[in-house]
């Protein structure tokens, strides 16, 4: 049984039984809040927010950022038990005859995944603070097996956030439009669009899909990857969607922002001076004699342009300090 498996079926094994003496867990993240304090004003728990459809600048707990309720809540039967034991590699000759905590997705990402998640996020911020300018330039910063593991948290981050439940919605409402204008039957139409409830629980099931996570964490950990320090006097913001891309090749018709596009940079700032980028192998080649710390300056403005503007998937924009912001 593969890691993650262990540390899915570990936590079935035990939830129901916390479950019982646990309250129900109303406000549910998407963006963890561990990743989010990065981002706090200094001796609060609190960040601005800068939210892109009401276009306001508001100040927040964090407890109340990238978040909504009940998000991950989800009704098991014991059918779809047994195809998600299967899914991640479990026997399903063992599968519990039913299974009611609706809360098993939120416990499973809060007690098994964000305090490990934590702690490495914490060991980068703290290289970056103690090691001396020398050991920053000539020393590697994560090791291959820390690499792997850290990909295995990005790749629930990119998959966990509600942008990624829009993009499911948004595809099945572009779907019954065409087939609507074609003057397709509407129980045609009805087969072949699925309604909001089942695309939810779809979500839910791909942050369980063993094999869509390590499909994603074998992307991340495939990548070049180059700790970025940002020593100016601004910063780098994160949002409700905080992996985001910049193309370094460009076609006239084609996205080329894609997490496997070729010439692709995959960004993820993990504090307000820190951010991983993940270079696609064949355009780091044609990048590495502009990779200086000059650069940080431009590469920081343009991620930044890219969470405010031009990142359709992000409604709300995180930053810690007012002077740092430009609308």
């Amino acid at each position: 049984m593969s890691v993650q498996a262990q540390i899915i079926w570990n936590s079935i094994l035990c939830i129901n039984e916390r479950s019982i003496t646990m309250g129900k867990k109303k406000k549910q993240h998407y963006v963890p809040q561990c990743y989010l304090e990065n981002w706090s004003i200094p001796k609060t728990h609190q960040l601005y927010v800068y939210d892109k459809i009401q276009q306001k600048i508001r100040k927040s707990n964090i407890t109340d950022c990238a978040s909504e309720n009940y998000f991950y809540d989800f009704k098991f039967d014991k059918d779809l038990l047994m195809d998600i034991m299967e899914m991640i590699g479990c026997s399903v000759k063992s599968a519990p005859e039913s299974f009611d905590d609706k809360q098993y997705i939120e416990n499973y990402l809060s007690d098994q995944i964000e305090g490990k998640y934590k702690k490495y996020l914490e060991e980068i911020i703290e290289k970056v603070s103690s090691w001396s300018l020398w050991k920053l330039k000539n020393c590697y910063f994560i090791s291959e097996e820390e690499k792997r593991i850290f990909s295995f948290f990005m790749a629930i981050q990119y998959i966990r956030v509600k942008s990624v439940r829009e993009m499911l919605f948004d595809a099945t409402n572009c779907l019954e439009k065409v087939l609507t204008e074609m003057d397709v039957p509407p129980e045609v139409i009805k087969k072949y669009c699925v309604d909001k409830l089942k695309l939810s629980n779809i979500h839910k099931e791909m942050i369980l899909n063993q094999n869509e996570i390590k499909h994603l964490s074998g992307i991340f950990s495939n990548y070049v990857w180059i700790l970025r320090i940002n020593r100016t006097n601004n910063v780098f913001f994160t949002s409700d969607n905080p992996i985001g891309a910049i193309p370094h090749k460009h076609h006239p018709y084609i996205s080329t922002a894609g997490l496997q596009s070729e010439g692709v940079e995959i960004c993820f700032p993990i504090s307000p001076k820190i951010m991983l980028s993940m270079f696609e192998k064949n355009i780091i080649v044609c990048l590495q004699n502009t990779i200086e710390e000059y650069w940080i300056w431009r590469m920081m403005k343009t991620l930044n342009i890219i969470i405010r503007f031009v990142h359709n998937r992000v409604q709300d924009v995180f930053f810690h300090a007012m002077m740092n912001f430009r609308r």
